[in-house]
Parts: C-alpha cells; sequence; structure tokens
C-alpha cells in the first residue's frame, strides 16, 4: 500500500524544484563575469562533503541493498554502487587536493562518470529482469566490495599519473573530461528522467525526491565542467547544487523508510483479519491452497500464507514456503509460461491451468491452479487452490495407453478393418482402411469422408452404381443380415478396381459379441489373383519351352530307403531314351538297364559324391537304344535335401552322340596339327644350326680378327633363335617357350663361348613364366647381345671394378602380372663417359634399341654409373 501524499508534501516537492534553475542563472552569469578569486580550503572542501553528500549517499545505498535483499532485482544493486561512487567522490578529492588540481579532477571526475553509469545500468536491469536472483547475501557483498575496489584503483591510477590530465587550472577541463562529465550529466537526467516513470516499482515521493536529487547533480557536474579554475566562484556553485543534491537524498532517503513503514503496517493488519476469518477453511481444505503478491519486476511473490495441505504435498514446512516463490517450485518447463498466465490474469482476473510443481524430493507433481486475482491496499495479491491430480492423469495416460494399444493394434492389422453399430454406421477404422478410401476414391485428401467415422456403411452399399452394382448390394444385404442376428458371418470376393489399377478384395463380416453392431473387414487378395494367373502362365510358357528343349528336363529322386525314380520328366525323354514319362514315376530300374555296363560304376559314384556334399552333378554316359544303337548322353542336375531325408535332383540331359563324334575327329586333326608343328620348329632349329656350323667354318678360313669376331657374334645370335625352336619343340606347349629355362641355356652358351674359364659368374634370377614366340626371341636376342658385350668389355683383364671382390653378370626377369621387366646388371668397369648409347652406331646397341623400343614397344634405361644396369619395361603383346 503507498500513502497518498498530502497538500503539504505536494507543495513542498513542487519547491524544491526551484533550486534548479537559480543555480543554472548562477552559473550562467558566474561563467559571463568570471570572477578570477579562487578559493580552495582542504578541510572546508572535507567538511562540506563528509556533511551534505555523504550522509544521504550511504542511506540510500543501505536502503538499495536492503531492497535487492528483500526483492531479489539488481537494478537495486546498480542504484546502490552509484551512491557509493558518488558518496566518495567529494571526500576523495577533498583529500587528493595536496596532489594538485589535475589529480583531484581526474579521481572526482572518474568516480562521478561510474556513479552516473551504475545508475543506468540499474534502471536497465530494473526493466528488464523477470526473476529474482539466487543467493542475493553473495550477489550483495561481492558487488559492493567490486565496486569499492574499483573506485580504490581509479585513485590509485590518478595519483601515480596513468590517467591523462582532465584539467589544466586556469584554461579549464580538457576534451577528455568534457566528454566524461558530459557524458555523466547525461546519463544523470536519463535515470532521473526514468525514475519519474516509474521504473522501480509504484508511484512514491521517494522517486520524486531522489529525481530531483540526481537532477541537481547534473546541475552541479554542469556547472564544474564549465568552471575554468578549481575553487572558483563557479566550481563552489557546482559543488553547492551538488551537496544540495546531497541533502535531497537524505531526504528521499528518510522517506523511503516511511513509506515502507506506512506500507507495511496495514497489511500485517490485512492478513491478521485474513488469518483470523479464512485459517479455519485454509487449514482444512484438502486442496492446497497458497496466497502470495502477484509478481512483478520488483515484487519476487514470496509465499505469504500456505496450508498444510500444499505443505504435505510438496514436502515444505510452512516456514521454508514462505522463503520461496511460484518460480522455485515450478517445472522449467512451465516457468516460460508464466508471461502468457500473466496476461491472461490481467484480461480474465482469474485462471485455471495445469502446471507439473516439484516437490522438495525431486518428484514432478502435476496439478490443476485454479487462480483469481485481487487488489489489497494498492497491490495486486494472489490466491491459488491447488489440487493434485497425479491419479487423475494416470488414470487418462491409462486410457490413452489403452485407446492407443487398440488403435496401434487394429492399425497393425494388413486388412483394411471398420466397426459399425447396430444401423450400420462407422465408428471406428484402421489405417489401412484409410488409405484404400483414399486410393480407392482417387482424391488427394488425407481420408476420403464417405468411407470414414460416421459414414453409414450400408447407405454407401446402397448407393453405388455402375459395373459394381451388383456385387455392392449383396455385400450391403450380407451386412445387414450379419447385423440383424441373422447370419452369423457373411464373406465376399469382389473387384475394386482403383483409378490407377485394377484390384480384388474378399469381404468378411462377422457380429461384435455383447455391443451389437459387426466388424467389416477387407483384405487385399489381389496379389493372390496375380499369383494365381501368373502361375497359370508359367505352368503354360515352361510346358513351351520344354517342349522346344532339344533335350530332357527331368527330376531324379534318391529315396531314403535308396531306391531311385524320375518323379517328373519331360515327353521327351521318350525320343531320348525310348521310354515313357509314366514308365520311370515309381523306378528308373528300366533306365538303368539301358545304360552300358562299363559307364554304370562312375555313375554311381557321382551320384553319391554329390549326395554327399550337396554338389551339382555332372557325367557323360552309353546307352544301348533299342532303335538307335549305342548313343553318349551328357546330364546336369542340382541336388536339394527333402524333408524326408531323400535328395531331390533337377537338371536335363540330352543327347550328345554327334558332339562326341565331333570331338573324335577334331581330337585327331589336333594330334595331326601338334605333330607337324613340331616337325616344323624341328626343321628351323636343324636349318638355324647349319646356318651357324657355316658360320663357324667361313669363321676358321678368315684370317682378319674383326670379321672373325662379327661371324661369332651373328652366330651367337643364331644360336639364340634356334634355342627357342629347340625347346618350343621338346616341350609339351607348343605356344610358349619356358623362359626360365630358355635363358639359363642361353646364358650357359655365352659362357662357355666366352668365358671357358669361368672368370665371371653368370647368375640367372627369372621366375616360372612363359612367353609366346614373338616376345621370347626379340628377349633372347636382347640378352644375347647385351651379355656378350659385358662378357666382352666390362672386365679388362677378368677383374672386377675397385671395391668389388668378383666378376659378376645378372640377367633378371621380372612379371607383375601385366608387365615384363628384363635386367641385364654387371659391376665392371661401366659405360665410357662419352658414350651416348641412344645415338651409338654399334650394331649390337642399335639392335637392342631396335628390338626394345620399337618390336617391344618398350622403355629402356641404361645406368652406367658403378658398372652398368641395363632394364626393359614392356606390356607382352
Amino acid at each position: 500500500m503507498t500513502m497518498a501524499p498530502s497538500a503539504s508534501n505536494g507543495r513542498l516537492r513542487r519547491l524544491a524544484w526551484l533550486p534548479v534553475p537559480l543555480l543554472l542563472f548562477a552559473m550562467a552569469v558566474l561563467w559571463v563575469a568570471d570572477p578570477g578569486a579562487v578559493y580552495e580550503p582542504p578541510h572546508l572542501l572535507i567538511g562540506v562533503n563528509l556533511l551534505f553528500s555523504m550522509p544521504g549517499a550511504l542511506l540510500v545505498a543501505y536502503q538499495a541493498g536492503r531492497g535487492f535483499l528483500l526483492g531479489g532485482n539488481l537494478g537495486l544493486l546498480g542504484v546502490g554502487c552509484g551512491m557509493l561512487y558518488w558518496g566518495s567522490a567529494g571526500p576523495v578529492g577533498g583529500i587528493l587536493i595536496p596532489y594538485g588540481p589535475g589529480v583531484v579532477v581526474a579521481a572526482h571526475n572518474m568516480l562521478i562518470w561510474l556513479a552516473a553509469a551504475s545508475h543506468v545500468a540499474g534502471m536497465t536491469l530494473a526493466r528488464r529482469q523477470r526473476t529474482a536472483v539466487r543467493w542475493p547475501e553473495l550477489w550483495l557483498a561481492g558487488t559492493y566490495v567490486g565496486a569499492m575496489t574499483l573506485g580504490a584503483i581509479i585513485v590509485l591510477e590518478a595519483v601515480s599519473g596513468e590517467i591523462p590530465p582532465f584539467f589544466i587550472q586556469g584554461q579549464g577541463g580538457t576534451p577528455l573530461r568534457q566528454f566524461v562529465l558530459a557524458s555523466a550529466i547525461v546519463m544523470f537526467v536519463l535515470t532521473a528522467i526514468l525514475l519519474k516513470k516509474n521504473r522501480l516499482g509504484t508511484p512514491s515521493t521517494f522517486q520524486d525526491w531522489y529525481a530531483l536529487a540526481l537532477l541537481l547533480v547534473a546541475v552541479g557536474l554542469f556547472g564544474v565542467m564549465i568552471q575554468s579554475a578549481v575553487g572558483s566562484a563557479l566550481g563552489w556553485t557546482g559543488r553547492i547544487a551538488q551537496n544540495l543534491g546531497g541533502v535531497y537524498l537524505l531526504v528521499a532517503a528518510v522517506i523511503e523508510l516511511r513509506e515502507a513503514r506506512d506500507r507495511g503496517h496495514p497489511l500485517e493488519i490485512t492478513l491478521g483479519e485474513a488469518k483470523q476469518r479464512f485459517e479455519e477453511l485454509i487449514n482444512l481444505a484438502a486442496d492446497g491452497i497458497v496466497l502470495h503478491e502477484r509478481m512483478g519486476e520488483t515484487a519476487p511473490g514470496n509465499f505469504l500464507q500456505v496450508n498444510p495441505a500444499l505443505c504435505a504435498l510438496l514436502g515444505y514446512t510452512a516456514q521454508e514456503m514462505r522463503e520461496l516463490t511460484p518460480l522455485d517450485i515450478l517445472a522449467p518447463e512451465d516457468r516460460e509460461r508464466i508471461a502468457g498466465d500473466s496476461r491472461a490474469m490481467d484480461r480474465d482476473g482469474s485462471l485455471r491451468h495445469e502446471k507439473t510443481l516439484i516437490a522438495r524430493d525431486g518428484r514432478r507433481i502435476p496439478v490443476e491452479i485454479s487462480t483469481r486475482q485481487y487488489p489489497h491496499q494498492g497491490r495486486a495479491m494472489v490466491i491459488s487452490v491447488i489440487r493434485d491430480i497425479t491419479e487423475r492423469k494416470r488414470v487418462e495416460a491409462a486410457l490413452r495407453e489403452n485407446e492407443q494399444f487398440q488403435q496401434a493394434v487394429l492399425d497393425a492389422v494388413t486388412a483394411h478393418v471398420a466397426v459399425l453399430d447396430r444401423e450400420g454406421r462407422i465408428v471406428a477404422v484402421n489405417q489401412p482402411w484409410r488409405r484404400f478410401a483414399l486410393e480407392n476414391s482417387g482424391s488427394t485428401d488425407r481420408s476420403a469422408p464417405n468411407t470414414d467415422i460416421g459414414a453409414n456403411y450400408l447407405d454407401i452399399c446402397r448407393a453405388a452404381d455402375g459395373e459394381w452394382t451388383e456385387g455392392a448390394l449383396e455385400a450391403h444385404d450380407g451386412i445387414k443380415a450379419v447385423l440383424a442376428g441373422k447370419a452369423m458371418t457373411f464373406s465376399l470376393e469382389y473387384p475394386c478396381h482403383s483409378p490407377r489399377e485394377k484390384r480384388w478384395f474378399s469381404l468378411t463380416v462377422t457380429p461384435l459379441a455383447g455391443r451389437g453392431g459387426g466388424v467389416v473387414s477387407h483384405i487385399d487378395i489381389t496379389a493372390l489373383r496375380e499369383l494365381a494367373d501368373q502361375l497359370r502362365n508359367e505352368r503354360d510358357r515352361f510346358t513351351r519351352i520344354v517342349a522346344t528343349v532339344p533335350g530332357v528336363i527331368c527330376s531324379f529322386r534318391l529315396r531314403p530307403d535308396g531306391g531311385t525314380c524320375f518323379p517328373y520328366a519331360s515327353p521327351a525323354i521318350e525320343d531320348l531314351y525310348g521310354l515313357r514319362p509314366e514308365a520311370l514315376v515309381e523306378s528308373a530300374a528300366p533306365l538303368w538297364a539301358m545304360i552300358h555296363p562299363d559307364d554304370l560304376g562312375h555313375i554311381d559314384v557321382g551320384i553319391t559324391a554329390s549326395a554327399r556334399a550337396m554338389t551339382p552333378w555332372r557325367d557323360e554316359f552309353r546307352l544301348r537304344h533299342p532303335l538307335k544303337g549305342e548313343i553318349w548322353v551328357e546330364g546336369h542336375s542340382t541336388p536339394v535335401r527333402e524333408p524326408d531325408g531323400g535328395i531331390l535332383w533337377h537338371g536335363y540331359v540330352q543327347d550328345i552322340t554327334e558332339r562326341k563324334r565331333a570331338e573324335a575327329a577334331l581330337r585327331a586333326l589336333l594330334e595331326e596339327k601338334e605333330v607337324l608343328l613340331r616337325e616344323v620348329h624341328h626343321r628351323v632349329k636343324n636349318n638355324l644350326a647349319a646356318i651357324i656350323d657355316l658360320l663357324e667354318l667361313q669363321r676358321g678360313n678368315v684370317a682378319d680378327a674383326p670379321m672373325s669376331s662379327l661371324l661369332a657374334e651373328l652366330g651367337h645370335r643364331i644360336h639364340s633363335m634356334a634355342l627357342v625352336h629347340e625347346m618350343l619343340y621338346q616341350s609339351g606347349n607348343l605356344s610358349r617357350v619356358d623362359f626360365h629355362g630358355y635363358l639359363q641355356a642361353l646364358v650357359g652358351h655365352l659362357r662357355d663361348s666366352l668365358d671357358p674359364h669361368g672368370a665371371i659368374q653368370l647368375g640367372v634370377t627369372v621366375p616360372e613364366i612363359g612367353m609366346n614366340l614373338d616376345t621370347a626371341i626379340p628377349c633372347g636376342l636382347i640378352v644375347n647381345e647385351l651379355v656378350t658385350n659385358a662378357l666382352k668389355y666390362a672386365f679388362p683383364e677378368r677383374r672386377p671394378r675397385p671395391g668389388a671382390e668378383a666378376c659378376e653378370i645378372v640377367v633378371a626377369v621380372d612379371w607383375d602380372g601385366a608387365t615384363y621387366t628384363l635386367t641385364i646388371t654387371d659391376n665392371g668397369i661401366g659405360l665410357p663417359a662419352a658414350l651416348d648409347w641412344t645415338t651409338t652406331r654399334t650394331l649390337g646397341l642399335r639392335l637392342v634399341r631396335m628390338l626394345g623400343q620399337h618390336q617391344l614397344r618398350g622403355r629402356i634405361e641404361l645406368d652406367g654409373a658403378g658398372g652398368t644396369r641395363f632394364s626393359l619395361r614392356f606390356n607382352p603383346r
């Protein structure tokens, strides 16, 4: 409750505004006159500040802190900090006079600026904060200590000269000082305006005096800002305005104490009367009842009175409940709805809603709250009746779960189900029914209205027209008979094609026992109808295919007792075996009697192995046909184990007599061709050997050493080619050369010819690979040339290069599945530095380039450092 201001108080407040224009006028006169006198006694300055500014500032800071402890509004902490800064600014300035005007002004102006900023911040927080803070004592102590610490830091910085100059005696304030004071003046004026607009609570005389005090402080700061010398008449006028503001603050603080006392006394009387009037009713009520002030920006809404039922529900004592607010017991998700509830309360004056409360032990309790707002001595009070609806919620949840379970079971059924009452009206449907109605209607709606809940299914059947009329009328009569109790069930298969596809359904109607009505079930049998048609078509197509297959399609069965039979055989078996299919259904003995005696053994072994490992059976055997004589037959089949332990093979048998005759003829031709090829390779080898012998004879008649060497090299080259043909006609494969054996023989021949004493070690590293003739001969010629060169020139006086222990030549071949790599390496003296092997006219290296790059289409690399290493990489052709 707020005490109405008396007429005298109103006149006093209006007169209190008079110093503002008077002081502004005096400042204007002094600024224009600019008297040069300066009077700055330190003790007088400190005493005036302690007498006029400090008491009001401390009292307001105390009341702001007390209000914060009661309401938890952070805006009051801002106001309290602002008063601490403002109240200490004057005395601190007086104490710092011995340090010079610059230090005094810097410390004083910074503290004043912090005071103004704290007021603006406090007003902003007071306007926006919706809930009280936790642990207000810690907040209060921490904030006030932090504010005083920051003030002390500012003073120390000013004394040490770390703050830039604010004032130059005789010239006035610096731009920095003018900005600081101007912004402080603006913030004090803004705070005064916000106070007049009632941002901190209900209208009161305290706010009027407080706003006027801040305005006088702003006026005083204006005078200080425009002074040109500390201690001038203009500066003292500004100080008078600020000290007068301190007096007004003291008046405001005293008024606030009186208003708080006036608000508290009637409220205590009201609560006492309410307690006497409703105490018994509240205590006897089974539902929880709570009385609290409506929550607002400055009122946290602490519980004023609670009944025993609510205390028992939440597990708190009455004293503990009085220390809580509605926000303390609401579930977090319900706190967000407070704003909407407040708007509804403002609109209707009462509110009925469901919330979840948090008990002291953490239990979540669903409740129904009936709340009514009423004014009491200028304050908005709220009384709420809280009913525990845990059991109701449990029953509702059980009912909802039961309905959901029933609907889930109904929806899980693939059939389209609708429940009808006695008159044929649809009272429930499942999801497949709705999908059926939607698809059959061709509509884009979520459901077809004419077959959804509420529609009369008998009317729907009766209203059908077109090609489905007969089936719909039959369904109408059958459903009606079941609903009337004249029939126990009714079934019907009918077509019900949708706009996009053809469909068939099976309709079944059964009575609903106990309550009358019936259950209509549609089952989509389109797949069954289509499968039956497909099976019929497949049977006809299989019969046509079997009739055209050049062989017999059959099933052969081995019974658990060892007996055999052919459960199925295509009509072609009569042409193949001369037996009718019926003759083999019970026993396979007639067919077994036709098999050649020499083939019965391996047939039995193959069938036994296939049955044991369940692997496909394949065999060729002879039959003694009564008309065709001896014929060859080939069979293929796959086994399947049967439930009784027997095994059934599915496959086919065909006459391969003509193929056998052709294979025999082809085999004879291949043998003849192989003999001819061996003879060709043998004769080529003999011819090349003859050429080698002629070259040796010619070499023996040549006295010229270079010519003799040339003839020897030519002989080696021809020998490398002859060796290929010799290995081919001696091997079992006339198309591939054993390259490992070939290189071993070739390198051995070169060693015997050029190094008969074995001074040089020749090694061959070749995997077991084969090469065709077009690849093996060029590779052999390349190896012949390079190994010959190495034997002749790499080791002068048959000595290795310095650092090597023995003379070595290594021939290696690598095959990675796609590329051959041929490498010839020696540890000799290497190639001459001036030799360019890619352009040399030497016959051997030209032959290597021609064969490697052009014929084999490979890439040659030659490294002559530390010996000689030749590498050829090529892909087989």
